[in-house]
């Protein structure tokens, strides 16, 4: 199957590449991280963009992301203040920027690349 097919159909489904979820419903000890529908549309676009030339490349991002996103309840201050006030942003790779919030919850807010303008 052509990268344009399994693009368009990805699209359709609204599938991620594997049958792991694209952003899991992650549970950590009593900590929960949630994910606005803005990020979650903002990392399908990502990975749907990537994985037109590099499925493997948007897999492997995807799974650092989602790897690190899940390290945020134990060490949430550990990255810098945001732009926006209440936020946090940690940089994953040298191009995409997770900003959130960090109170009794993660919640991820936005998944950025660094060439968007933000705050909007």
């Amino acid at each position: 199957m052509g990268l344009t097919v399994l693009r368009v159909l990805r699209r359709e489904q609204h599938r991620p590449l594997t049958n792991a979820p694209l952003w899991p419903d992650t549970h950590v000890e009593n900590d929960v991280i949630e994910w606005k529908r803005a990020a979650q549309a903002d990392l399908l676009t990502i990975i749907d963009y990537i994985s037109a030339d590099n499925p493997d490349a948007a897999e492997a991002l995807k799974n650092e992301i989602n790897a690190k996103v899940s390290m945020l309840p134990e060490q949430s201050q550990l990255y810098r203040e945001g732009r926006v006030p209440g936020t946090r942003e940690m940089v994953v790779r040298s191009n995409y920027v997770v900003v959130y919030r960090a109170s009794d919850t993660i919640t991820v807010l936005r998944m950025l690349h660094w060439a968007q303008q933000w705050p909007p």
